[in-house]
């Protein structure tokens, strides 16, 4: 399970910059999923040198976060459980619903008990995802935009 979280103002302004190619039925290497199966227009990234891994804070700050459950289960949160019914018809956050997430966030610290458990392969890691997962909260509600949000279910599409 993860989540991907777009802030369309800043994530589309950040795409017609690069030299992209809208493609249809090419699986994009960085997702390894099918523009269509994701049911949106997602620009083929495979122009971009850069993997979104290697450089998650430029790409939060672009409004792009990816993270699997385990950062949410290392609160006592999940992507499922806790945010999926926060999430309105078409898959967004709304600016209320991010304030409340980002309080659930912030009062839900990561425990050493779980950070230890062996879900957590890096806890260090999951504390920097944890900042830019509070941060991109912090800017959806200071610009009052929406967050679009994907849920997977069992893992990312075509994973």
């Amino acid at each position: 399970m993860g989540a991907e979280i777009f802030l369309h103002s800043a994530w589309d302004a950040y795409c017609e910059r690069l030299p992209l190619l809208k493609e249809q039925g090419r699986v994009d290497p960085i997702t390894q999923a099918d523009p269509i199966h994701l049911g949106r227009g997602v620009w083929h990234l495979a122009s971009v040198a850069d993997s979104i891994a290697m450089d998650e804070e430029r790409m939060v700050g672009n409004g792009y976060f990816r993270c699997a459950d385990d950062l949410l289960w290392a609160m006592g949160l999940s992507w499922s459980n806790t945010v999926g019914p926060m999430l309105d018809e078409k898959e967004c956050l709304p600016v209320s619903r991010a304030a409340e997430l980002l309080a659930l966030v912030e009062s839900h610290p990561l425990t050493n008990e779980r950070l230890a458990s062996g879900l957590a392969i890096n806890a260090n890691a999951l504390r920097r995802q944890r900042e830019l997962l509070v941060s991109l909260l912090r800017r959806s509600i200071e610009v009052r935009e929406p967050l679009e949000v994907i849920v997977f279910e069992g893992g990312p599409p075509n994973a």
